[in-house]
């Protein structure tokens, strides 16, 4: 009986016991875990989660016999030991544990500088209710929200994510949206099936995560698994790894790998705002990633303009947005190209150029895409180079001579090397570049053994650092860019040349037959350089060559401005300089010779009195110089002097106790001529109507206290007074430039701005003269300085709250402003001559002023052509005043009595660093004399 009982109640026992491990298989198949952590996950980029039986597909999901362990939510919270991994719960205000806790994030106390002590736990955010089919090219799912507490504002509790290719298989959308409120997208393009495309595209169910890998190499391009993921009315953050810490884009720029330390960064904006519509336009919050082998791909975020950026030590980056749509979209561009990508899609546009010179993306995309990579990087067709299948007949009309000769150099070298050179009688295309191609003897195919982009040349002899070979076969190879007619695009051949041994001119005119080149060889850095082998000279210089640095941006017809700007190292008595002296550029105070930035040095010997180098300029960084000569004594390289690149964005506040005893009238201003000619209407003109590189915000971050505006009145324009060089236009209007001006003097209250108003354009009317002063003193009036603190100390003026100095010609002025005491009168301005030998001079009595409470400016201008030359652009002729301009200040420093300095391209001199230096020495002086018994008037 008991045994027959038994079997009735065991047998649907095991039966319900089946199927209940048949449910769990298949929820555990149903629900794989590809992205995992250590503690909380499997590591997600470890190679061998992706399994090998898998088709290469679109979306997909791995198989993989990983289980989740844990669930998101507060009541799981799952917080990891890596600290690089952090993502910080509290980027704004005073992080506490208690307030730390009550966000729902983890709080662990850290040590290091900028560490977040407050950050999510790696299960923070959504899970996945259900979702769409995988072998769609649009993939849905549903999320519902963890059992997290709300961040900052309400959370939404359902929200669904997409991804979908869009136009072709190598631009990727993903979204997060309200589907109360958006509607899921759709492909745009239907032959983008399953198995095509170039992502892999994985998910997590719980906490949800997705992992973007690119399908041709298999690396990682974007996975949110770091967690943290928000999604509120008034917030969305969302963050990601990075395949590595080689990221640009970010506000133009590139951070250097030592800022990946939680600091918020903003792409495309203005730092001090300008309200301008072109700065409104060239806000895109987007980054580009370096991969490897060349890859790269693009991460932008649509119609987020107001996104921001921090970077953490992973790396990653964490991308937060304030918007009120409720929805973020990104789009990843990959492929071969993904800048061709962007640009034709983004702007829905034609695109027959390898690289994007006219695009408001990534400044400085142009200068890496050229000074960085290889022409093959750029993907596109390349004309094989085959010397028995080509002839110069089809080059006769190319108009490029080339040359590639030998160099011998003896000790401490002691080898040969080849040497290009090139002769053009137009002006190279944006893309044109040399290659020097090289075969072995038993090889069938020639080489790129060396190239270079003919743009970013500062000469047309380039000494390469390859050693000649006497079993190889050398050609020099000159390519263009080129489209047929049909729109195929690439690089053709236009010239080409073999490298002749029997040739009587094989050896360059630098060669002296002996092999003793007189200079060391450009490219092979003094670390590499056996100096024992070297001629014994003196120990160490016996000159003082007084280093320095300026900045410079060259303007090409192609690409107009370049605003990446790089620096230009200069020294005095270079005539007196060693051969193996060099100059090197340092992040920090120069300590060791060889901690230098990698590549930016360069041997004072092979230049006169600078070089140039492709530091990309960071004005919230300070750059160190060393001069560097050999001690043949010790046997070792020595740094004999040093020089700061100063950042002067107060300076006034930062040597106010220096300067607080002087009047105005005696302290000397750096100034900028034509102040706001920078962004020119024109551009067919814009090369001899430029004058400035830096909007008005950098000029002011840079030191500059005088601005000299010409005022153009447009009637038929809502803002009526722009700015303008003669009859040429810029695009800068009158309100947006005094906007900048009241945005940096409210933020520096130890300043003095110089507004000098010089012509009027088209002001048929006196009354509108007085339109432009009701607009100044609406903006303005409780900053500007009375005519009688001429006399009074600059300390007086501060304490009066009074900073900006309007300067406006009486004659100009309507009888409402005739007698303003707060409006001053004209500057007397003078201009330098020039000799034959473009020697800069100044009559006797020029620099004379009235009395000691009057103002003057020194123009430091040129606009007269060279003799028998007409100048490329305004900044051909600036280049060859700049260095004048600082051997004038250098010399006259003590002895100026003009109070005011201007140039054209100011960031070519160092007039700024002078001008300053020289009021610290008055300051110092003054002080020194001063009676502080006597207590200025207030």
């Amino acid at each position: 009986m008991f045994a027959s009982y038994g079997r009735k109640r065991v047998v649907p026992m095991i039966i319900v016991i089946a199927a209940t491990l048949l449910v769990i298989y298949q929820i555990n198949r149903f629900n794989v875990q590809i992205i995992s952590h250590t503690h909380h996950h499997e590591d997600i980029n470890a190679p061998k989660t992706i399994a090998k039986n898998l088709p290469t597909t679109g979306l997909t999901t791995p198989t993989s016999s990983s289980i989740a362990k844990f669930v998101c939510g507060k009541a799981n919270t799952i917080c990891s030991d890596d600290i690089d991994d952090r993502i910080d719960c509290f980027p704004n205000g005073l992080a506490t544990e208690a307030a730390c806790v009550e966000r729902g994030c983890c709080w662990k106390v850290s040590n290091g500088f900028s560490v977040p002590s407050c950050f999510f736990p790696v299960n923070y955010g959504y899970r996945v209710r259900n979702s769409s089919s995988l072998t769609s090219p649009t993939f849905t799912a549903a999320l519902q929200r963890c059992n997290n507490p709300d961040y900052k504002s309400k959370g939404l509790i359902n929200i669904m994510a997409s991804v979908v290719y869009q136009h072709h298989a190598s631009l990727l959308q993903l979204k997060f949206y309200d589907p109360r409120y958006h509607q899921s997208p759709s492909p745009q393009q239907s032959n983008i099936s399953y198995g095509m495309g170039d992502f892999e595209i994985y998910y997590n169910q719980n906490p949800f995560a997705l992992k973007i890998l690119r399908k041709s190499t298999g690396r990682t391009i974007f996975d949110t698994s770091t967690g943290g993921f928000i999604f509120e009315n008034s917030l969305i953050q969302l963050s990601s790894t990075l395949a590595s810490k080689d990221i640009y884009g970010i506000e133009g720029d590139s951070p250097r790998k030592d800022t990946f330390n939680w600091h918020t960064w903003k792409t495309f904006s203005q730092k001090l705002d300008q309200n301008t519509e072109e700065s409104k336009q060239s806000e895109f919050p987007a980054y580009a990633v370096n991969e490897d082998n060349n890859n790269y791909h693009i991460v932008a975020l649509q119609d987020n303009l107001n996104a921001k950026f921090i970077l953490q030590p992973k790396p990653s980056i964490t991308m937060t947005s304030n918007i009120r749509e409720r929805q973020l979209e990104l789009r990843i561009y990959a492929g071969e190209n993904p800048i061709l990508n962007f640009y034709s899609n983004y702007y829905n546009a034609s695109v027959k150029d390898p690289a994007i010179h006219n695009i408001r993306f990534i400044r400085t995309m142009k200068t890496r895409l050229l000074a960085s990579i290889k022409p093959t990087a750029l993907k596109v067709p390349i004309q094989e180079f085959q010397p028995a299948g080509l002839n110069h007949s089809t080059t006769q009309k190319s108009n490029v001579k080339l040359k590639i000769q030998l160099q011998r150099w003896a000790m401490p070298y002691n080898n040969t090397y080849v040497v290009m050179s090139w002769m053009t009688k137009s002006s190279p295309n944006s893309y044109d570049y040399i290659t020097l191609l090289c075969k072995k003897e038993k090889e069938l195919k020639y080489k790129s053994c060396y190239h270079k982009w003919i743009n970013m040349c500062h000469s047309d002899v380039v000494v390469t650092d390859l050693i000649y070979d006497k079993k190889s076969t050398y050609y020099i190879v000159y390519y263009t860019y080129s489209c047929n007619k049909a729109n195929v695009c690439g690089f053709i051949i236009k010239d080409f040349t073999l490298l002749d041994i029997s040739s009587p001119n094989i050896l360059t005119p630098q060669d002296d037959g002996y092999g003793f080149v007189r200079q060391p060889h450009p490219l092979i850095p003094p670390i590499k350089v056996n100096m024992t082998n070297t001629k014994q000279q003196y120990n160490v210089s016996r000159y003082r060559h007084s280093p320095y640095m300026t900045a410079s941006g060259l303007y090409t017809f192609n690409f107009g401005i370049d605003h990446i700007l790089t620096y230009d190292l200069k020294w005095y008595h270079g005539e007196k300089s060693l051969m193996w002296d060099y100059v090197a550029i340092y992040r920090h105070y120069p300590k060791n010779v060889g901690d230098y930035i990698d590549g930016q040095w360069c041997w004072v010997a092979n230049f006169n009195n600078s070089c140039n180098t492709v530091v990309e300029f960071e004005r919230n960084e300070h750059y160190y110089m060393a001069y560097i000569s050999y001690d043949y004594k010790n046997a070792r390289y020595l740094i004999s002097e040093t020089a700061k690149y100063h950042n002067f964005t107060n300076w006034m506040g930062k040597y106010y106790r220096s300067l607080k005893s002087l009047r105005i009238s005696d302290i000397i201003i750096p100034g900028t001529y034509c102040s706001s000619c920078y962004n020119m209407s024109a551009p067919m003109f814009t090369p001899w109507s430029q004058t400035q590189t830096e909007n008005i915000a950098n000029q002011l971050r840079d030191g500059i206290r005088y601005f000299d505006l010409r005022v153009k009145y447009l009637s038929w324009l809502r803002s009526k007074f722009w700015f303008s060089h003669n009859k040429y236009l810029s695009n800068i209007s009158l309100k947006s430039f005094l906007n900048t001006i009241k945005t940096f003097i409210s933020k520096y209250v130890i300043e003095i701005v110089i507004l000098h108003f010089v012509d009027f354009y088209d002001f048929s009317k006196d009354s509108i003269h007085d339109d432009l002063l009701d607009i100044i003193f609406e903006q303005l009036e409780d900053y500007l300085v009375p005519t009688a603190y001429i006399d009074k100390m600059l300390e007086s003026i501060w304490k009066g709250n009074k900073r900006i100095i309007v300067v406006y010609d009486q004659k100009s002025r309507c009888p409402k402003y005739q007698s303003n005491d707060l409006i001053w009168n004209a500057i007397h301005s003078i201009k330098p001559r020039f000799t034959r030998e473009k020697k800069m001079t100044f009559r006797i009595g020029d620099l004379d002023r009235v009395d000691n409470k009057s103002l003057s400016v020194i123009q430091f201008t040129r606009f007269q052509q060279l003799e028998g030359q007409i100048p490329l652009s305004l900044q051909t002729l600036s280049n060859g005043i700049n260095a004048q301009i600082d051997d004038w200040l250098f010399a006259k420093r003590n002895k100026i009595s003009g109070n005011i300095i201007t140039s054209n391209y100011y960031l070519g001199n160092n007039m700024i660093y002078l001008a300053i230096k020289r009021n610290i020495e008055m300051g110092k002086l003054a002080n020194l004399h001063f009676d502080h018994t006597m207590k200025p008037s207030i």
